[in-house]
């Protein structure tokens, strides 16, 4: 009887806990630095099952594709686990995530910037709603807001390497004034 007393107690005591929760995006955008927010489009994300103590995110082609590079010399890359794309209402829907840890990726395809950050997910919490800011005209390369690493590989201000002038490559035949 004592027995039964304890296991009745026990099984009221513990709850089983669930994990799947949906991670919703509405990635905003602010064109210059006085600017209004709107709503992005041609944003999409990607969630991981990846830890950032062993992946990261090496370039926008790789941002864009969902893929991640290993930390680790001659690891494998990995690819998303999850992927969304902006919906009707402009918000990306990842999920359900039913396993930690959880690195989510979001990248812009119109002003090509992307933005990467470790998500927390509880337990027996249906649904996260986040808001990202994209901020093309910010100068830095690479820069925190809201606890996302945001990443604009050709920020203004930058020197991207100038096209040649046909005909100016000294290792090419041209009329060269001779």
């Amino acid at each position: 009887m004592a027995v039964a007393v304890i296991a009745g107690a026990l099984a009221v005591g513990c709850k089983k806990v669930k994990l799947s929760c949906m991670y919703v995006v509405t990635p905003y955008v602010q064109e210059t630095k006085e600017g209004t927010d709107r709503l992005a489009a041609g944003v999409v994300g990607y969630a991981f099952y990846a830890d950032t103590s062993g992946y990261y995110v090496a370039s926008y082609d790789d941002a864009e594709a969902g893929r991640l590079t290993a930390l680790d010399e001659g690891g494998a890359p990995k690819i998303f686990d999850l992927k969304a794309e902006q919906g009707a209402d402009g918000r990306l829907r990842l999920g359900p995530i039913v396993r930690q840890p959880v690195l989510v990726v979001l990248c812009d395809t119109e002003s090509r910037i992307y933005a990467w950050r470790q998500i927390p997910v509880e337990a027996d919490l249906p649904e996260i709603l986040v808001n990202v800011r994209f901020r093309p005209w910010k100068t830095e390369r690479e820069y925190v807001e809201a606890r996302w690493t945001m990443v604009n590989e050709t920020p203004p201000g930058s020197d991207p390497e100038p096209d040649p002038d046909p005909g100016s490559d000294p290792d090419q035949p041209g009329d060269g004034g001779e």
